[in-house]
């Protein structure tokens, strides 16, 4: 059966993952690879591990990390008559907030919905305000005692679920950010030729990526690869938003940042080239807000470089993204668990 990128998009998009919460996704990533006969464990963190092995005994090992949690909120304050308080966890702006659909993913999940005043009641001020986390309410629809009872502080809450397919090979629905980069691992696995390999891949599910990088960080460590490549998303255009952004539909956007592996970045370009693999150019000085930035400076030293994934709409609850792009994603990364050359020896301090 051929891999179904709409299929995969839509069952991630009914489990949850919020940051410090990514068992369920954890488990939907281990049993995926689990069924593509690819060797899995687990670490304390949390984090899912994939491993293919070369013929060679001796081979390098290739770390491709996707971080598997997304962002969200925690309960953080009962108001009375079922009116809750929430708490960001990871990057979110408050403004796309009003009226949006969440999910409280207490022991029964409750479907609540971002109470929004109406235009007509507003005040000329008010309109004129930009919406902060602390103005706004949730509300649940229950009895105050039920809504403690069902959605005590702390439980994690998240956008609704669900994807929608989109014209012209494009899908809708949130967190995208960054679980397609896990279901691009999900295809190198099933469609790399592991004959051929000329390193061992590693395929890493991080967790709490959107709150600082901790799990690709303890995974990195205890796994010591020779090198990583962080796939990520990356910011698709849109018209009247000038500066560095991606185009959809063009491939993967290749990063050269002051904090990267020069080495290793032209080495994933030019494997790109000999495969005939579409892909883009990126300049991000200084940190890329990516895992590469905790990896490369974990243990003595990993070289990493930054592979991204166009995205439109980040950080909402309606994240959109084109599957071509997902495709070529994973040919490159199949191509270079192939072609690679460059593992870097271990420095040797003399004099």
């Amino acid at each position: 059966m051929a891999f179904d990128f709409y299929q995969e998009i839509d069952a991630l998009s009914r489990i949850s993952g919020i940051s410090g919460s990514e068992d369920e996704t954890a488990a939907y990533f281990a049993r995926r690879l689990e069924e593509l006969n690819v060797e899995v464990k687990t670490d304390r963190m949390g984090n899912v591990l994939g491993l293919i092995r070369a013929a060679d005994e001796n081979a390098p090992t290739v770390l491709i990390d996707s971080h598997s949690d997304e962002i969200g909120f925690l309960v953080s304050e009962h108001c009375g008559g079922g009116f809750l308080k929430i708490a960001r966890v990871g990057g979110m702006d408050p403004g796309v907030l009003p009226a949006s659909e969440l999910i409280i993913r207490g022991k029964v999940p409750v479907h609540a919905v971002v109470a929004a005043k109406p235009p007509h009641l507003m005040r000329a001020e008010d309109r004129k305000k930009k919406q902060k986390l602390d103005d706004l309410y949730v509300d649940t629809l229950l009895d105050d005692e039920t809504a403690r009872t069902l959605c005590p502080v702390g439980t994690p809450v998240g956008f609704s679920d669900g994807s929608v397919p989109l014209l012209h090979d494009k899908v809708a629905c949130r967190g995208l950010d960054d679980r397609v980069a896990g279901i691009v691992l999900l295809h190198v696995a099933e469609t790399v030729c592991r004959e051929n390999l000329c390193a061992n891949v590693a395929l890493l599910f991080s967790v709490q990526e959107e709150v600082g990088g901790m799990g690709a960080m303890t995974a990195a460590f205890g796994l010591s690869p020779d090198v990583c490549l962080a796939v990520d998303v990356g910011f698709a255009s849109f018209p009247g938003q000038n500066g560095r952004l991606l185009e959809m539909d063009k491939g993967a956007g290749i990063s050269f940042s002051d904090t990267l592996s020069r080495t290793l970045t032209l080495d994933l370009c030019e494997v790109a080239n000999q495969e005939n693999i579409p892909y883009q150019l990126l300049a991000e000085p200084g940190e890329t807000g990516t895992n590469a930035h905790e990896v490369q400076v974990t243990g003595r030293g990993i070289p990493s470089a930054v592979i991204s994934i166009p995205l439109s709409y980040m950080h909402s609850p309606s994240e959109v993204v084109s599957v071509k792009d997902l495709e070529q994603t994973s040919n490159l990364l199949s191509a270079y668990c192939c072609h690679a050359t460059y593992f870097p020896k271990e420095v040797t301090l003399v004099g």
